[in-house]
């Protein structure tokens, strides 16, 4: 008999290895590892987030601390501030008059002050070429304000209307406007040059005219502060000669706006005498 296997038997079942575990120790190390990285990387974010944090509020606090002292010591000095005001309060009070102040005070500059000194004192004789040059004044209008003249009565400013633009301030969405603007300049002092030319009269009459304009006048409330800068014969150098002989002149001065609400730049006011030249 043949102990062969017979034809057609099935195969011996395979021996299969043993599984390994899943968690080595090597893989429990880069597990380990890689947490210890995340874990280095965010409490490094967060602690310099933290150290920012903390210097931007020590920051602040110095700020703070600055500010505070600042106050203190303006506190410590508030007294003395308040009564230093009220002395230059006062002590403007009584000169006040000698500036303009704000637009309203155009307008009876020209009619009320500067005709009467100048055009109607008899010390200079209008020509058919005399011209008066003047710095422009911007008027601010709202429809709150009452309407008023903005362009003085006669012909001897040059460029009368585009001297004396407006500008209007419309309102806000739709709302009314109820309260009328405030027109005092943006400085303390804010220089308003006048240039008379072509004027005619003698070297007395002019100097005659000078001392009137800042001597002022009898209408204390009328006079103004002018600053003038130069005299200059036009033409003719004669007119300098011992026989004074009539002749035109120009003439270069200064008023002054003041805003009292401002600060004061400086010791020296702007546009002194001698800042313009004729």
């Amino acid at each position: 008999m043949s102990s062969a296997p017979r034809r057609g038997a099935a195969p011996p079942p395979e021996q299969n290895a043993p599984k390994q575990p899943l968690l080595t120790p090597q893989v429990l190390g880069v597990v380990f590892l890689v947490l210890i990285i995340v874990a280095a990387v965010f409490v490094n974010s967060h602690k310099n987030k933290l150290t920012n944090e903390i210097a931007g509020l020590e920051g602040k606090k110095n700020n703070l601390q600055t500010q505070i002292d600042t106050y203190r010591k303006k506190g410590a000095k508030l007294e003395t501030a308040k009564r230093v005001k009220l002395a230059l309060n006062q002590k403007l009070g009584t000169l006040d008059y000698l500036f303009l102040q704000n637009q309203d005070d155009v307008i009876p500059f020209w009619e009320d002050t500067f005709s009467p000194l100048v055009l109607q004192s008899g010390y200079l004789q209008i020509t058919g070429e005399s011209k008066i040059l003047v710095d422009q004044y911007e008027y601010s209008i709202n429809m709150a304000m009452t309407p008023f003249e903005t362009i003085p009565r006669g012909n001897l400013i040059e460029n009368g209307p585009d001297i004396f633009p407006i500008i209007y301030y419309p309102e806000s969405n739709g709302n009314p406007v109820t309260e009328v603007l405030k027109t005092g300049q943006s400085s303390f002092l804010t220089p308003y040059n006048i240039t008379l030319e072509k004027f005619g009269g003698t070297y007395e009459d002019v100097m005659r005219f000078v001392r009137s304009i800042q001597q002022g006048t009898s209408r204390k409330m009328t006079d103004k502060l002018f600053t003038i800068h130069c005299i200059k014969t036009d033409g003719d150098p004669d007119n300098s000669s011992f026989i004074r002989r009539g002749q035109t002149w120009t003439i270069r001065m200064t008023v002054y706006f003041i805003n009292p609400e401002k600060a004061a730049s400086g010791d020296a006011p702007p546009d002194p005498p001698g800042a313009y030249s004729c």
